[in-house]
């Protein structure tokens, strides 16, 4: 039955696609895409990594995370049933970075950018195709859990009566809260820890009763496979204690000085060094502090606190009352509170009552005490309080937590129905068709939830109506109508008028969500660059620099996505250039330059666009910049030098505008740089100062006659 109802339940999956940060962990992230070959360093990098590696970005979560379990899945996937566009991709990215740290062939460059750009797109479909037998898999690993969770609950927290075990799995597999986990391939990891997890509290427990050797072994091996898994087995060693205390009826010093916690504490303690190494602080990027990652950013210390407690509040909403769900609860979905709001002082006394609950049950060594603390333990580790998880609230943050709750409930609901007066018959209809209603109703929520993550778009339109002030939603939401735009005319090698009408209207459609995103949270980078690609394809170029300035300023460092407009711009006015549009290129690469002032590229292309439009000034500022970027260039070297001469000798015939012989030099010049015009003006000059000199009458019937050739 269990294993129906999480097949039953969740089957509706395997239609999705990848939604929220499933791109992280699968699609742009090079030890995945790498597959079996990217095994080691998903083992010796923070989980993350790769996809910072992928965008060529530094890594701006703090705190780190090490969860490589489910990357190293994703990657075995990658491998077995996916094609090799994905590992082309990682080598030509590779190869991009050495090429641009080490060459000044422009031209392998943008050869290589384009077989990137290619590879991109292959491995995009490729990722797509197994996207459906991820999905199976997750059900496969989401439906083990649970068969591993009732025989854990059959055998140590019910086993006198197998239908209460029962009746709380079923309660965990409907419960809609867990919709994200199941649904979303990145949270693999929730599953893979809550079964290891398990499995550790089965094998220790029978250690405990029977002392066989197999079972430590086997559970030392599944806590290990729980650190892989999430950090959330730190707090592991102190719940298996309490449960065997409690459940097993031994003795606290008997506990401490068991050879399966002395075990366990050890490989705590050496995981934890481990995992310091592999993501502690000296390896986060000092990025600007944004709103999105430090969600009480803007509060003051007050409101700091008060916020967080009175947030402790959302996860019991979700919990007993999961109707509206949400994948996102950052900025500006809640807003900060004080000490002078009640909802606060509710929440801290709820809390306080349960803590002291806990306390007080546990001395008396109830069940109910053991189920609380595993309860709070996990609890602690995500609610903000302790310690700072980048996040207001999440679904998938509650998922361990949830499993103590839902036998509580049961544990209730059965001491209740003992306590009831009531003829067994009419009392056995009445539990049965209430238990019934419930996972009735939960089932269809889960069932319903599970459509929208199908994948972002699907998931974002909905989502706005929950949090329609989360500038995350927001922003993504418009991002999601921008690519649906973009898919449809991205293979067409010339536009046509419906083709542009079609894209225009899905921009003008994003373009109001992602206003709302920036205006929510002016900082926003990515609601700029999203915008930025709307006004690109609605020909507003002025707009879209603006944005990726504006993008510019709110990011440390080089954004990857902001060089990939300037990269576009530079290849719109390299095609000006050769069509020889000289202004136009000149503009149009001034704003590539705004975007990117670090490619030595784009200000030389802009200083020879301007050298053609006789702008010597100005060419010789661009090229003097691109020699700043790229020194050994020879032919910076003499661009440089022959515009920086021809600025002198402007200078010097502005200085000295009535001496002939300045004219002379300079009409001499200009023709030999193959300016005929400026030399006819020059000669003309000369000719004004000294009527009858030879030199210029003869100069300058050589210039016309070139000009009229």
């Amino acid at each position: 039955m269990v294993a129906l109802c999480c097949v039953l339940l969740n089957m509706n999956t395997l239609k999705n696609e990848y939604a929220l940060d499933d791109e992280m962990v699968i699609g742009k992230n090079n030890y995945v895409l790498s597959g079996f070959s990217g095994i080691g360093k998903i083992l010796t990098h923070d989980s993350y990594q790769g996809h910072f590696d992928y965008m060529n970005a530094a890594n701006p979560l703090q705190g780190g995370r090490y969860r490589p379990l489910s990357l190293i899945s994703f990657a075995m996937e990658q491998e077995i049933f996916s094609g090799s566009a994905g590992k082309d991709l990682v080598k030509a990215k590779q190869e991009l970075i050495k090429l641009k740290k080490t060459s000044t062939d422009y031209k392998t460059i943008n050869d290589t950018e384009l077989k990137i750009s290619g590879l991109e797109e292959e491995s995009k479909n490729e990722t797509l195709q197994i996207a459906g037998l991820r999905h199976g898999f997750q059900i496969i690993y989401f439906t083990l859990s649970m068969l591993v969770l009732f025989y854990f609950l059959a055998t140590f927290i019910f086993p006198q009566n197998s239908i209460l075990a029962l009746l709380t799995t079923l309660l965990f597999v409907f419960h809609p809260v867990h919709s994200e986990v199941v649904a979303n391939l990145k949270s693999r990891d929730e599953i893979f820890s809550l079964l290891f997890i398990l499995l550790t509290f089965i094998f220790i427990f029978r250690y405990d009763k029977n002392s066989k050797m197999s079972d430590l072994i086997y559970g030392l091996i599944s806590f290990i496979f729980a650190f892989l898994s999430k950090e959330y087995a730190f707090v592991v060693p102190i719940i298996v204690a309490a449960g065997v205390i409690i459940l097993q009826k031994r003795k606290l010093n008997e506990v401490i000085l068991s050879k399966w916690f002395l075990a366990v504490s050890f490989i705590t303690a050496v995981f934890g060094v481990i995992r310091f190494n592999i993501t502690g602080t000296h390896k986060i990027s000092h990025s600007k502090p944004d709103i999105l990652n430090d969600p009480f950013l803007f509060a003051t210390i007050q409101e700091k606190i008060a916020t967080k407690i009175r947030l402790l509040d959302e996860y019991l909403r979700l919990l007993f009352f999961p109707k509206n769900l949400s994948s996102d609860y950052s900025f500006q979905h809640f807003s900060y509170s004080t000490f002078a709001d009640w909802k606060v002082w509710l929440s801290l006394l709820i809390w306080t009552s349960i803590i002291f609950g806990t306390i007080y049950l546990l001395r008396k060594k109830h069940i109910i005490g053991f189920l609380l603390l595993f309860f709070l333990l996990f609890f602690m580790l995500v609610n903000n309080i302790f310690f700072g998880i980048g996040a207001t609230i999440g679904e998938r943050l509650i998922y361990h937590s949830s499993l103590a709750f839902c036998v509580i409930v049961v544990w209730v609901f059965n001491f209740a129905f003992i306590k009831i007066q009531m003829q067994n018959t009419f009392k056995n209809l009445l539990t049965t068709f209430f238990i019934v209603t419930i996972l009735f109703f939960m089932g269809y929520k889960t069932i319903a939830r599970n459509v929208d993550w199908k994948n972002n778009f699907t998931l974002y339109k909905e989502d706005v109506k929950t949090v329609p002030n989360s500038a995350l939603v927001n922003c993504n939401l418009g991002n999601s109508y921008f690519n649906i735009g973009y898919d449809l005319i991205k293979s067409k090698s010339k536009l046509s008028l419906n083709d542009s009408l079609l894209m225009n209207a899905y921009c003008d459609t994003a373009m109001p969500f992602l206003n709302k995103a920036i205006t929510i949270h002016p900082r926003f980078v990515n609601a700029y660059i999203n915008r930025a690609l709307c006004n690109l394809y609605k020909g507003n170029k002025i707009e879209m620099v603006n944005d990726c300035i504006k993008a510019n300023e709110n990011y440390t460092g080089k954004n990857p996505l902001v060089i990939q407009f300037a990269q576009l711009l530079l290849r719109e006015g390299k095609q000006f250039y050769v069509a020889k549009e000289y202004e136009k290129a000149a503009q149009v690469l001034s704003n590539a330059s705004l975007i990117d002032h670090t490619n030595a590229e784009i200000w030389e292309n802009l200083g020879g666009s301007e050298f053609m439009l006789a702008h010597f000034d100005k060419a010789s500022i661009a090229l003097s910049r691109a020699l700043e970027l790229s020194p050994t260039s020879p032919q910076l070297i003499q661009g440089s030098k022959i515009a920086a001469n021809l600025v002198i000798l402007q200078n010097k015939c502005k200085s000295d505008s009535l001496n002939p012989a300045i004219w002379n030099y300079a009409a001499k010049i200009y023709l030999q740089a193959n300016f005929p015009t400026l030399s006819i003006d020059a000669y003309k000059r000369v000719l004004k100062l000294s009527p009858q000199n030879k030199e210029a009458i003869e100069g300058l019937r050589n210039a016309e006659k070139l000009v009229k050739n």
